[in-house]
C-alpha cells in the first residue's frame, strides 16, 4: 500500500510476469518512461491511484495493465506523453482480457485518455474522459508482423468523453485521424483493414459523448457477423440511452490548425459492417448555425447496418422534416457496398440517401417510442 514514484529514469513501479499482486494507493510523477507499468501481470489490482506527467522519454503512458483478469478501480491519469490508461499491448505478454476498469478520469494527455489493444473482453463503467489530445478513447485492432492483435467484446456503460484539447485556445496541426494536438474522436474504434475481425460485440449505453473535435463516435474498417439479432453478433450495439451531440468542432479553429467546413458527425461509420445503433440520442443543441455537428450518421461505403431513430414531422415541408429534436441532419449514406435498414425500411446497397434529397418521413416513426 501507499507505493509512489516520482523522478525515476525510467518506469516509476513495473510488475512483471507476477499475479495477483495489489497496487493500493498509489501516485506517481515525472517518470521518464510510465508511471505505472506491467507484462505478464494476471490477475492484479490497481486501486486508488494518481499518476500524471509521466513519458519524460516521450510515448509512454501513465498506467499501463498488460494482463488478464486484471481489476483497476480509482483511477485519475493527466499529462503522459501517451495515453492516460493502457490496456493491453500487441505482443503475446501484454494480453489484458476480461480485465474490468472502473472510476477512471483520464485529462490533457498526448494521446488518448484510454487506449485498448489485445484485451478483449474488456468491462469499464463510470469513465470521465476528456480535454486530450488524441481521442478521449481509442479502442484498436493492430495487424503486426502476420499477427491479428485483436480487442473485441468491449463493454462501456456510466461513461462520458467529451472535450478536446485546445492548447491555450490555439491547435498545431491536426489531421483528420485524430493525431492532433486539439483533439479526436471522443470514442475511435479501428479494425483492421484488409484483415477479417468477425464477432466484435462492442456495447455502449448510459453514456454520453459531446463536443469532441472530430466525429463522437468513429466506426472504422469493423465488422461483425450479423448472424442473429444478439449483442454479440454486431460490430457494436450503441444503447438509447447514449447521448451524443454537439461534436465536429475542428471547424471552431479555421486559421488555426483546424479545419474549415469540417463535415462532423455524431456517429461515423466507415467501411464498416453490422453495426445496431438502437435509438441513441443524436442531436445538436449549439444554437448556432451552420452546426459543428453535421450529420447525425454519416455512414460511407460498407454496409448492413441496423439503425432505429427518431423523426418528428415538425417543418412545414414534407421533404426536408427536422429531426429529433434539433435540425442537424439526421443521416447520411454514401456508396453503401450492402444495404442497410433505418427504422425498418431497407435501403438498397446500391442507393445512396441523402438527407437533403430524401425523405425519412416515409419510414417507420414508431420505432423509438
Amino acid at each position: 500500500n501507499n507505493i509512489n514514484a516520482h523522478d525515476n529514469d525510467g518506469t516509476g513501479i513495473i510488475i512483471h510476469n507476477s499475479k495477483y499482486i495489489t497496487i493500493d494507493s498509489s501516485h506517481t510523477t515525472n517518470n521518464k518512461n510510465s508511471g505505472i507499468g506491467s507484462q505478464d501481470a494476471d490477475y492484479c489490482h490497481y486501486y486508488r491511484i494518481t499518476s500524471e506527467n509521466n513519458g519524460q522519454n516521450h510515448s509512454y503512458s501513465n498506467i499501463s495493465i498488460n494482463g488478464e483478469c486484471s481489476v483497476a478501480y480509482d483511477l485519475t491519469t493527466s499529462a503522459a506523453s501517451m495515453a492516460g490508461l493502457n490496456i493491453g499491448h500487441p505482443n503475446e505478454k501484454s494480453n489484458a482480457d476480461f480485465s474490468i476498469i472502473k472510476d477512471v478520469e483520464s485529462f490533457d494527455n498526448e494521446s488518448s485518455g484510454i487506449m485498448i489493444r489485445n484485451a478483449d473482453y474488456v468491462q469499464l463503467s463510470h469513465l470521465d474522459l476528456h480535454s486530450n489530445e488524441g481521442n478521449n478513447f481509442l479502442i484498436k485492432n493492430v495487424f503486426l508482423e502476420g499477427v491479428l492483435w485483436d480487442a473485441s467484446n468491449v463493454r462501456i456503460k456510466n461513461a462520458a468523453f467529451y472535450d478536446y484539447h485546445n492548447n491555450n485556445h490555439s491547435c498545431e496541426n491536426p489531421d483528420d485521424q485524430g493525431n492532433g494536438v486539439c483533439g479526436g474522436y471522443g470514442l475511435r474504434i479501428e479494425g483492421s483493414s484488409g484483415h477479417e475481425t468477425t464477432r466484435m460485440g462492442h456495447i455502449i449505453y448510459n453514456s454520453e459523448i459531446y463536443d469532441n473535435f472530430f466525429n463522437g463516435i468513429g466506426i472504422i474498417n469493423l465488422d461483425g457477423d450479423g448472424y442473429t439479432n444478439n449483442f454479440i453478433d454486431h460490430s457494436i450495439w450503441i444503447g438509447e440511452d447514449v447521448g451524443i451531440y454537439n461534436n465536429g468542432r475542428a471547424d471552431e479553429w479555421p486559421n488555426q490548425g483546424g479545419i474549415s467546413n469540417h463535415y462532423g458527425s455524431g456517429i461515423r461509420l466507415y467501411y464498416s459492417e453490422h453495426s445496431k445503433i438502437d435509438c441513441a440520442d443524436i442531436d445538436c443543441d449549439e444554437g448556432l448555425d451552420p452546426f459543428s455537428q453535421d450529420v447525425g450518421i454519416h455512414i460511407t461505403n460498407g454496409g448492413n447496418h441496423n439503425i432505429s431513430t427518431y423523426y418528428v414531422n415538425s417543418n412545414p415541408d414534407p421533404f426536408n422534416p427536422i429531426p429529433f429534436p434539433y435540425p442537424c441532419s439526421t443521416i447520411n449514406i454514401e456508396n453503401p457496398q450492402n444495404d442497410n435498414i433505418v427504422n425498418g425500411h431497407l435501403i438498397n446497397g446500391d442507393y445512396s440517401f441523402d438527407p437533403n434529397v430524401d425523405n425519412p418521413m416515409n419510414f417507420n416513426n414508431n420505432f423509438c417510442d
